[in-house]
């Protein structure tokens, strides 16, 4: 009975500590065009209500803040040694400017704008999301984590439905538009992630292998042949079935349909 007793409290200390929630952090602005940013985001309670949905989807060690902040920089990363995911301000200036001044995608006014930036903004917390699922439950990553975290966040995303994959869309979009604004400048070969134009080919393949019908004129404009096409629709059931498997000790609900 004793033994018992002591199993019990082991497991009962073990869920508590797999009882870790995300948490909305707004952090300092230093510039207004941030703070409206910042007031836009708590106005409309759209990460709070998502932070809510992916607490009760994984098991987490601890609580994980997403910490909105003025950091000096374009960037958005996971800290291991913080806990935490932190998405700069600058990174959502930096698609503004870019989706304004695109050719790709018409934007028709001021709001289409705004949404467009909200889903590469999506897409990048959702890559993130991954490499902090991979650091802080120490899920095993074999060859290149930046591409299998740009997987985990199209595979997450296709699963909530049109808006989780017009944020894939929106990330997809970002890599090319950042490859068209690179022009002539080569690439830099040795940076940990790949390049612009391979990420939005991830995106997109995942994208037709999850709805062949439904996107397959995007896959005809961006002129991938149907030998490529064929291969997205196998490589996409393996994506999830791999995520799946590494995840399912950790989650609460299966698929992420589970957190519509």
């Amino acid at each position: 009975m004793r033994a018992l007793a002591f199993a019990l409290i082991l497991l009962s200390a073990a869920l508590a500590r797999a009882d870790g929630q995300l948490k909305i952090v707004y952090g300092p602005v230093t510039s207004k065009v941030s703070q409206d940013i910042a007031d836009g985001m708590q106005k409309s309670g759209g990460m709070e209500m998502l932070a809510g949905k992916l607490s009760g989807l994984f098991m987490l060690p601890r609580d994980l803040p997403i910490v909105f902040t003025d950091c000096g920089v374009i960037n958005a990363f996971y800290n291991p040694d913080k806990h935490a995911i932190i998405v700069c301000y600058e990174l959502m200036e930096h698609f503004t400017e870019l989706f304004a001044h695109q050719t790709a995608v018409k934007i028709a006014n001021a709001t289409e704008l705004g949404k467009m930036v909200g889903q590469a903004t999506m897409f990048a917390f959702f890559h993130e999301l991954g490499h902090a699922l991979i650091g802080e439950l120490g899920i095993p990553a074999t060859g290149r984590e930046e591409d299998a975290v740009d997987e985990f966040a199209t595979l997450l995303l296709v699963g909530v439905g049109d808006v989780g994959e017009q944020s894939a869309l929106g990330g997809a979009f970002w890599f090319i538009l950042e490859a068209a604004q690179r022009g002539e400048k080569p690439p830099v070969f040795w940076d940990e992630h790949s390049f612009d134009l391979q990420r939005l080919g991830t995106i997109v393949c995942l994208l037709y292998g999850h709805a062949p019908e439904k996107f397959a004129p995007l896959m005809a404009r961006l002129g991938i042949p149907d030998q490529r096409q064929k291969r997205c629709t196998l490589e996409f059931p393996k994506k999830q079935q791999s995520w799946e498997t590494l995840l399912k000790p950790y989650m609460k609900v299966q698929r992420a349909e589970g957190w519509q």
